[in-house]
């Protein structure tokens, strides 16, 4: 997965699925973040919109959370403001999980 993004409290989790083939994968990363899956498909004539994402977002500062649905190469965006102090460095999660897998 590529990935440009901002320091967040607020970090996703999510999956993909390519809706020509059928491959998929998960990832997590920062908010305001384009998530990418760098899915190289065999199907002909596929774009970043046959790619779609579903993913949750938590706060982790005051566990607030939602969800969302978007194509590939669409930034993500909780539109959240905690009004919680830091407990602690904000720390992200592994942005190297993604996998892909065949169908």
């Amino acid at each position: 997965m590529t990935l440009s993004s901002t320091h967040s409290a607020v970090w996703w989790f999510g999956g993909w699925t390519c809706e020509r083939c059928g491959a998929s994968g998960e990832a997590d990363w920062p908010d305001e973040s384009v998530p990418h899956a760098d899915h190289d498909c065999d199907q002909a004539d596929t774009t970043d919109d046959d790619v779609t994402w579903s993913g949750e977002w938590t706060c982790e500062r005051c566990a607030a959370g939602g969800d969302a649905q978007w194509t590939d190469t669409e930034s993500t965006y909780a539109d959240h403001t905690c009004d919680d102090e830091p407990t602690g460095p904000v720390d992200g999660g592994d942005q190297d999980d993604d996998q892909e897998v065949a169908a």
